[in-house]
């Protein structure tokens, strides 16, 4: 028969070796991020970045010392397992921070991509989720310290716990579904069909991070509530964090598939007009929308013709968009030689 304490020492020991290894993943994610993107990304991301690693080396050091304390100066002494070292209170409130700056990050980008009502709503109840599962971390730390980091009265604190990874759960839903739905509108908008299966790969890999951080914050919640005089929750919280830094990372560092350049698509397309920046710099896909509105609010202004043609915008690792007067100046030609 297994010692009564298994279900409390083993997974705090393999939520601390699970740590360790996300910490990796993390540590190569943002090699490739400074050695590609630090020197020409916006501030505010790599503000975000350099925040997103503090907390990501405090947790680790945090979760080490937790470990440590428990289960080496604390080995054979059954009584360590009923308090907390000083280390442990900590983890909820670093695991709050990096979600926060992970949503906060998605919140922008459904925000960015839309620009409509649906976006404006999805982005404001985005941030209000995340804020609130952060601000209740930072209140599950500090009333774990108010009940003198004792484990055995943690079931005290069961609403804040409540609030917090629920409000995890709920965002991380609102999240994943908001960003599929905007990638959607896009793939409705362009008759090109790798453009439609890159697309795909990106709802793809949307539906696998946000059911990632889900499922998690989901087991986190159920352990808690189901099995609280273990630590299997324990095990997910040590993962949590990590699960979240690095998903944010990984979608920093494939955005360059997403950005628009001068002669992609030319031979699909059959035309030499692009929608550029300038010296055939990428444009992002929101500053190209905003192009395309400009355009045609103008063109209705002049009080010109409007022929009953859309435009065919491809997004694959690059972006082609033909624009209304570009096929306008094609269907004449062809007459012309025909």
């Amino acid at each position: 028969m297994a010692p009564p304490y298994l279900m409390q020492t083993g997974p705090l020991l393999i939520g601390s070796m699970l740590s360790y290894f996300f910490f990796g993943a993390f540590f190569l994610q943002l090699y490739v991020y400074v050695t590609n993107f630090v020197q020409k990304d916006k501030k505010f991301f790599v503000g975000l970045v350099i925040l997103v690693t503090i907390v990501e080396i405090l947790h680790l050091v945090f979760t080490t010392h937790t470990t440590y304390s428990i289960l080496a100066q604390g080995y054979a002494d059954l009584e360590m397992l009923d308090s907390s070292p000083w280390s442990g209170s900590a983890l909820p409130i670093l695991n709050g921070i990096v979600a926060f700056c992970t949503q906060l990050f998605f919140a922008w980008r459904v925000w960015r991509l839309g620009r409509n009502t649906f976006a404006n709503i999805a982005a404001g109840l985005i941030f209000a989720l995340g804020l609130m599962q952060c601000a209740a971390a930072i209140a599950v730390t500090v009333q774990f310290v108010m009940i003198g980091l004792e484990i055995v009265n943690l079931q005290r604190l069961q609403h804040t716990v409540i609030v917090w990874l629920a409000g995890t759960l709920a965002c991380d839903v609102v999240m994943t579904v908001s960003v599929i739905i905007v990638l959607m509108h896009y793939k409705r908008s362009t008759s090109y069909q790798a453009s439609k299966n890159l697309i795909d790969v990106f709802i793809a890999n949307m539906i696998e991070n946000g059911a990632l951080t889900t499922i998690c914050a989901a087991l986190n919640l159920i352990f808690y509530l189901v099995y609280p005089k273990n630590f299997l929750y324990v095990c997910i919280e040590f993962i949590l964090g990590r699960l979240y830094a690095n998903v944010l990372m990984a979608t920093l560092n494939r955005r360059d598939r997403t950005r628009i350049t001068a002669d992609t698509d030319a031979a699909a397309s059959g035309t030499k007009e692009t929608m550029s920046g300038a010296n055939g710099n990428p444009v992002p896909l929101s500053t190209l929308r905003r192009s395309l509105h400009s355009n045609i609010h103008n063109n209705n202004a002049s009080g010109a013709p409007q022929p009953k043609l859309y435009p065919i915008v491809s997004i694959t690792r690059e972006v082609q968009v033909d624009s209304d007067d570009t096929h306008s100046q094609k269907e004449s030609d062809e007459k012309t030689k025909n």
